[in-house]
This record gives structure tokens, sequence and C-alpha cells, in this order.
């Protein structure tokens, strides 16, 4: 390529990249978060990643709310604490229960929610709300531009959504190798979304929520159990290929829980103010 033929960042099909990188429409690995709606919330009790999202979150007591792919309810009970409205969205009904049972535990009477799926919301279908938070939770969506634009029209004021930061599966990755295998989950990267809401005209901010806190465990078959929860189908051979791999990368802690020191989460935030 010359100098000359240098191409503007408004040549580039964005979205196109994006699916070329995500790859397979349909992944094979489809989780049923009904599995895991009880252990979700003990798993991450100790996660620090909720109050570094939650830092960054602007929200009035005036402020209607809408939590897309909710879960059981971490940072959806906080933001209620602060808004006049909210609305918990999850294709998970266990999730949503243990969302009710909270909002009772806390003597919360302003959450809704709605099972439904997150990539299919629209203006024409869910109205607006002043501030949308999307928690780790649209990163596998194929039709991303289409996410992104109907995130856009139903804020009013704000959109937060969050993202795997480039180091974020990287000790997933080390286990997988332990094994014999390659990852068979594909992640863009997170800095297409934001050259693609450059392209759709949106110009967001992007921090990286420098997480600390690193994964526990109760015991190794715990660790085997989650890590078989994140990537699918581990056989009993390779059971017993990760029982020695952790055994040689975790420690346990002054509780008692197993962890790796090098194992922190890595998530980014991409948020944009709407503009009037």
């Amino acid at each position: 390529m010359k100098i000359e033929d240098k191409l503007s960042i408004n040549d580039i099909d964005w979205d196109y990249i994006w699916k070329r990188e995500l790859g397979d429409k349909k992944p094979n690995n489809k989780k049923d978060w009904n599995d895991v709606a009880e252990k979700f919330g003990k798993w991450i009790a100790k996660d620090d990643y909720p109050e570094k999202l939650l830092n960054y979150i602007k929200v009035t007591k005036n402020d209607t709310v809408m939590d897309l792919g909710c879960g059981e309810g971490t940072i959806t009970i906080p933001l209620a604490k602060k808004c006049s409205h909210l609305l918990a969205v999850d294709k998970s009904d266990k999730m949503l229960d243990l969302i009710q049972e909270k909002m009772i535990d806390e003597g919360l009477s302003n959450i809704i929610t709605l099972r439904h799926d997150i990539l299919k919301l629209n203006k024409d279908n869910i109205g607006q709300y002043d501030v949308i938070v999307a928690s780790r939770s649209i990163s596998g969506a194929y039709e991303m531009k289409e996410v992104l634009s109907n995130l856009n029209d139903i804020a009013k004021k704000y959109v937060y959504i969050t993202f795997y930061g480039p180091n974020n599966r990287r000790e997933t990755n080390k286990a997988l190798e332990a094994i014999g295998k390659k990852n068979p989950k594909k992640h863009a990267d997170y800095s297409i979304i934001f050259n693609l809401l450059v392209s759709m005209g949106i110009h967001p901010n992007v921090v990286n929520l420098e997480c600390e806190s690193v994964k526990g465990y109760a015991n190794i078959d715990e660790a085997i159990e989650r890590f078989n929860w994140r990537v699918g189908n581990v056989s009993e051979k390779e059971r017993e290929k990760l029982d020695k791999h952790f055994r040689k990368s975790l420690v346990q802690n002054s509780e008692g829980m197993w962890e790796n020191p090098n194992d922190k989460g890595d998530w980014v935030l991409i948020w944009w103010k709407k503009e009037l």
C-alpha cells in the first residue's frame, strides 16, 4: 500500500471484522444459566468487579434503569437502591427468581424482572430507560452493530457495557494447553467495539476496571467444575490432567481457599452519554 492510498477509519467495515473475529454465529457451547444459578453468587462473592463497575455508573434517584443479562442481581440490587425504577432482564428463570428473593430480603419494590433474549430488545418492544447496563452479557452477540444501535436507541442518558480485556482468558488457556486443547470459544477484541461505535457516530469512553480479586475455589474439584462450565465437554481423562495442572498452579490462601494469584479478571468498560 502506498502512503497516498491510506484508508480512513470510516472505510473499514468494523461490523464485518467483529463477525469475522467472533467466528461461528451459533457456538456449540451454549450455557444454560439455570444450571448454575444457585452457585453463581457464591462463585463471585469476593469478586471486586461489581464494585469497580458500580463506581462508574451514573444514576440518580429519579432515573429509570435497565440491567441486561442481570444474572442473580449482583449489579441489579445496588443500582435499584439508587434509582426510581429498574427493569432486570435475563433469559434464566432461576436467576430472576433469585433477584425476586433478594428484593424481599432488601425491602425493595422498584424492580421488575423480565425473561427475554437480551439481544432482541429494541425501543419498539421495550421502550426507553435513562440508563442501560449490559454487564458481561453481550460479548457473544454476532449482530453487534444492531445490538449497539438498539441499546443506544433505548437509552435516554447513558449506556454502560463491559467486555473481556486482553488477559481475561490467559489462565483458562493455560489449563486448556495442559489437556491438549485450544479454547473453543472465540471472543473478539473490545477495541473493535470502540471502532464500531465511532463508525456509528458514537464516541465512547473506554476504561480498564483494573480488577484485583482472583477466583477462589473450595477445593480442586470445584476448580475443575467451574473450568468445565467455562469451556464445556471435559472428559474423565482430561479431568485427571486438570487435577494435576491445578495442583501445580493453585495455592491455598489464609482462608483455606485455592487460588491462582495470576488469575485476575480483566474487564473493560465501554460507556457513553447520549447526545441530546
